[in-house]
């Protein structure tokens, strides 16, 4: 009796004892994203989807993707909602909360340049290197970070000419950046979502909007706009990201992070550059067919705008370092070097 109660006992004390010695298995994650894109979007349809496929291949079907009924939230508190877990994941535009997020104005600024593969490089080395280690978008996991094609300017009346035809001008604006530029050359700024923009343009509200040739036929806007003139190197890029909640991120396996972060972050950016080109051609061919006339700023308007719109970088750069962001001037140059030393793939 003894040395049966003796075989039980081991017996017990190995059965507690192998759950600590076995591998835990990876647990299986669903997460729910929040879409508030345009049905049919691009970014969503051509970038966003396929990296939600390609995760479900990498982490062999643990981790996988479920689309939210309707939008969580809104456009605006897309970040919060993220971060309080109200969604598991969506994308989120930044400047759409002005003055939270002011290191990430400085990969906003006007004329940074207009090839979408060099800023995605640019960008994404600037997030790592400076926003990251600065606690910027600390409260939630960045997935991805790129920016959208570059913004020009688009109107409902007539067309820009020469600098003089800014002035007073109600235009809807993207980002704080581009805000300030605006009121330099005498425009009245409207910093609203672009969800907003065809109300506000069929009401006469605003006479136009800066945003890229891709989103004025996303949002529907070549119903309304009449002319665009594209300003090189652009009035602003917009910061777009994945953004994931935190304690979503982290109940998914080690492995599995790892498996994902691979086909993120740089590799999302570029993907995005490849789709914003092929949809910034589609969306001229699109504007050319409703009757928008697209016409480039000669060389000479655009030193004109580019000499009254300088301070917007002396004043940001000065915002940033009282905001406690010491590297401002540094993630500039970096960016800038970034920019001038990727190779583009051929178009």
């Amino acid at each position: 009796m003894k040395l049966f109660n003796m075989g039980r006992s081991l017996a017990l004390a190995l059965a507690l004892a192998m759950p600590l010695s076995v591998p835990a298995i990876a647990q299986d994650v669903e997460i729910r994203y929040s879409n508030w894109l345009p049905n049919g979007y691009f970014l969503f349809e051509k970038v966003i989807k396929p990296w939600m496929a390609e995760v479900e291949k990498v982490t062999e079907g643990r981790v996988t993707f479920k689309l939210t009924p309707k939008p969580v939230g809104t456009v605006l508190a897309s970040y919060d909602t993220i971060a309080d877990g109200l969604a598991d994941a969506s994308a989120i535009v930044p400047a759409y909360t002005v003055g939270r997020f002011i290191p990430n104005d400085g990969i906003e600024l006007p004329w940074l340049g207009d090839d979408m593969e060099k800023r995605s490089v640019a960008l994404w080395n600037a997030y790592e290197n400076f926003l990251a280690p600065a606690g910027v978008f600390k409260e939630i996991k960045v997935i991805a970070m790129f920016p959208t094609n570059t913004a020009h300017i688009a109107t409902t009346g007539k067309g820009i000419e020469k600098i003089e035809d800014f002035k007073g001008l109600k235009l809807r604006s993207p980002t704080q950046a581009t805000t300030q530029a605006m009121e330099l050359l005498g425009i009245v700024p409207v910093l609203k979502p672009i969800s907003e923009v065809y109300e506000m343009a069929a009401g006469g509200i605003i006479d136009g909007v800066a945003t890229n040739a891709d989103s004025v036929v996303g949002f529907k806007l070549q119903d309304v706009m009449k002319n665009m003139i594209f300003l090189e190197g652009g009035l602003a890029a917009t910061t777009t990201m994945v953004g994931m909640n935190k304690a979503t991120w982290n109940r998914i396996s080690e492995k599995d992070r790892q498996a994902i972060d691979a086909i993120s972050g740089m590799a999302f950016g570029k993907a995005v550059a490849a789709a914003n080109h092929a949809n910034q051609e589609w969306a001229l061919g699109e504007m050319e067919k409703n009757g928008i006339k697209v016409v480039k700023a000669s060389p000479e308007l655009m030193q004109q705008i580019r000499d009254v719109t300088a301070p917007v970088r002396t004043a940001w750069i000065e915002q940033a370092k009282a905001a406690g962001f010491t590297q401002a001037e540094a993630m500039l140059e970096a960016f800038q070097k970034d920019y001038d030393a990727t190779l583009s793939s051929p178009k």
